[in-house]
């Protein structure tokens, strides 16, 4: 019997974490407030627009800033967004029911899908939180993404690089992979992921494809215990 594999987009599917810490950050301090990379991908990668880290920060900044941001974003990603690095090779190989499950809004995550060549690969199976107003690490989303597709949550596997990612699969009493191979993924990102306590960890595309496909059908009922990071 095929299971449902949720995966998330931003960081994990597409490398945009690491293009959205470049030209948020730049922007903002064109605007007068002051913040590293790092700070960005510690603190805003995951997080919803409802988050009270990303309402206080917006709260600081002229009204028209995310416009600006969104705009060179947009740009940013339309020359330079790419896969994972070994993504499309890992997803061509599993035998799996495939969904994606995003904070992100559907258009965005649609048009990175296409942009990196993995529509195809789900298809219209993609969800947005947005739709749900209710984002992650709210278990929502991906329990609407698990019963649209006739699953359990006892058959789903989430893949996520976010905190919020893998208390919402937590949440919705799913297994979860904390995935560290988005470029994004500095030792701070890192370690911050680890204390989520995700069940299995996997350090790039190579680690989380032996997982998935090293010839265990059953690996949502066999013990994810420990990690390949």
């Amino acid at each position: 019997m095929k299971k449902l594999i949720i995966f998330d987009c931003d960081g994990t599917l597409v490398d945009s974490e690491i293009i959205a810490s470049r030209v948020f950050t730049s922007v903002w301090r064109s605007m007068g407030l002051d913040m590293t990379e790092d700070y960005f991908l510690c603190n805003f990668v995951g997080a919803g627009n409802d988050t009270e880290i990303v309402k206080s920060t917006l709260a600081k900044l002229p009204p028209n800033t995310m416009e600006i941001a969104d705009k060179k974003f947009d740009e940013e990603l339309a020359t330079n967004l790419k896969p994972v690095k070994g993504m499309t090779e890992l997803l061509v190989g599993l035998d799996h029911e495939l969904c994606v499950a995003s904070n992100s809004s559907l258009e965005y995550v649609k048009r990175a899908l296409a942009t990196t060549g993995l529509s195809h690969f789900f298809g219209e199976k993609v969800y947005s939180a947005r739709d749900l107003n209710k984002p992650k690490p709210a278990p929502d989303l991906f329990l609407h993404a698990a019963n649209e597709l006739g699953f359990t949550p006892q058959q789903c596997l989430v893949i996520e690089d976010s905190v919020s990612g893998v208390q919402a699969a937590k949440n919705a009493h799913m297994k979860v992979i904390g995935f560290l191979g988005g470029l994004h993924c500095n030792q701070v990102v890192t370690d911050k992921l680890l204390e989520a306590r995700a069940d299995h960890y996997c350090r790039n595309t190579g680690d989380l494809q032996s997982f998935l496909c090293g010839g265990s059908s059953n690996f949502l009922t066999s013990s994810l215990q420990g990690h390949c990071y």
